[in-house]
């Protein structure tokens, strides 16, 4: 081989490496930016569901509250049971009293 052949051999394998080399770099540059782009919905998929925990989050201190409420309302209808149930023992008491007067009262008109 001459040496002009040689020249002309190592040109074209420049011009092929560099070819190559710009090629790969083309297809890199398209992965990342096909990366960055599913990074980017990725993004927005989390951030969409921090916005949905973050309402999760309220609906159950809302809940929480509202559970709250019902256990004092509970509390207060067992009071008031209670309290019921020592007026409902008092009447039958009276009327117990009651009937037993009225008995001795027929007795005697008998």
């Amino acid at each position: 081989m001459t040496e002009d052949e040689i020249r002309t051999l190592r040109l074209l394998i420049r011009e092929e490496t560099n070819a190559a080399v710009y090629a790969s770099e083309e297809r890199l540059g398209n992965h990342f930016r096909q990366l960055e782009g599913r990074m980017g919905q990725f993004e927005g998929r989390m951030d969409r569901l921090e916005g949905r925990i973050g309402k999760l989050e309220d609906r159950m201190g809302r809940f929480e509250v509202r559970l709250d409420r019902i256990e004092i309302e509970q509390g207060e209808i067992r009071v008031s049971i209670v309290k019921l149930e020592t007026n409902l023992s008092q009447t039958i008491s009276v009327l117990d009293n009651v009937t037993g007067v009225i008995n001795d009262l027929q007795a005697s008109v008998h």
